[in-house]
């Protein structure tokens, strides 16, 4: 007699149990279904933001002429150099590659002292830094040199900009 009571305690333990199994299995799944149909766009969005960056493209200014033909203000390309240094900091060496970088771009670019470059790429969870804003054809070609030469196509950008240049220097150019 106490064998038989034994399995009927056990098989409604068991079937309790198994209820509770499936009422979480329920409430997971009700909940991956809310999720996916109800926050689907939330979600979606975050994704985004967490995979894409957004960079302004600016519109080509035009030139400026005085009444007789001459240019009084015009814009000119010129190199912004940036580096990566979230994609340095994870990446496999990122002592000796860091060091690498910051030699081969003080090397390439005149004027730009080794720990500027140093101090931009401690900034570890920053997605880019601007390292020169303005830098001429002539250097720009050492740096994509460099760049070429090493492999570090996803650590090191060269974009071309547009800037607002007078000839004739600082003449009216409050007005211009």
């Amino acid at each position: 007699m106490a064998r038989f009571s034994m399995r009927t305690k056990t098989l409604k333990r068991s079937g309790v149990m198994l209820l509770a199994l499936f009422l979480g299995l329920a409430l997971l799944l009700l909940r991956i279904f809310a999720i996916q149909i109800f926050d689907f766009d939330r979600y979606q969005q975050k994704v985004l933001d967490q995979m894409t960056t957004e960079s302004p493209v600016r519109a080509a200014r035009g030139e400026i002429l005085d009444a007789s033909g001459r240019v009084l203000a015009t814009s000119k390309t010129v190199y912004r150099v940036s580096i990566f240094p979230n994609v340095i900091a994870n990446s496999e060496d990122h002592e000796r590659v860091s060091e690498l970088i910051a030699k081969g771009l003080s090397d390439a670019i005149d004027g730009l002292d080794i720990n500027t470059v140093r101090g931009h790429i401690s900034h570890t969870t920053a997605l880019e830094r601007t390292v020169v804003r303005s830098l001429g054809s002539e250097q720009v070609q050492g740096v994509l040199a460099f760049i070429k030469q090493n492999k570090l196509y996803d650590m090191i950008s060269v974009d071309a900009v547009s800037e607002r240049y007078y000839p004739y220097g600082s003449l009216a150019s409050h007005v211009l």
